[in-house]
Formats: C-alpha cells, structure tokens, sequence
C-alpha cells in the first residue's frame, strides 16, 4: 500500500485534465509514484555515502534524478542558477 496520500494523487491527475478520478486510478499512480521515489532515494543515498557525507543534500536528490533521467553529462544540477548569475556577471576590469 503506498503512503501517499490518494486524495493528493488524485488531486494531480486532476490538475493534468481529468475531469474524474477513480479511486483505482489514484491508487495505482500512487504507487508507481512511491517506488520510483524510493529508487531515486536510495541511489541519492549511494551517492551521498560515496562522497563520505552525513547529510543528504537537494543536490544529491537532484544528482540521483539526473542518473535516472540519463541527464547525466548534459547540465549540471544548477544550471538554472548558473544561467542567472551569468547575466549578473560583470568583467573585472585589469590594472596593467
């Protein structure tokens, strides 16, 4: 049995179109929800545990969905950030 919350799945599936929810439905997305997070927790552990840490970041999480979206190579987990803070860089003028 998943322990999220069938009436929050349900309420998601809703938000994606669906005029009317079974309850079959939300339980089974439910489910799949939950085993794919326990999936990616569990390799964000991995990861964690190999860079010898003690506490699991947002940055391990976000890492361990890049590995199963096999978005690993492409863009770093920050990039969104990146990409604001380039516009606010400005170039530091040389003393010669």
């Amino acid at each position: 049995m998943a322990s999220l919350d069938i009436l929050d799945v349900e309420r998601i599936i809703r938000r994606a179109g669906a005029e009317r929810v079974s309850e079959g439905a939300g339980q089974k997305l439910a489910e799949v929800l939950e085993e794919k997070a326990q999936e990616i927790a569990e390799r964000a552990v991995r990861l964690s545990k190999y860079a010898n840490k003690r506490t699991l970041t947002r940055a391990d999480i976000e890492i361990a969905l890049m590995y199963e979206l096999g978005e690993m190579g492409k863009a770093s987990p920050h990039a969104e950030f990146e990409k604001k803070a380039a516009g606010k860089r400005r170039p530091v003028p040389l003393a010669i």
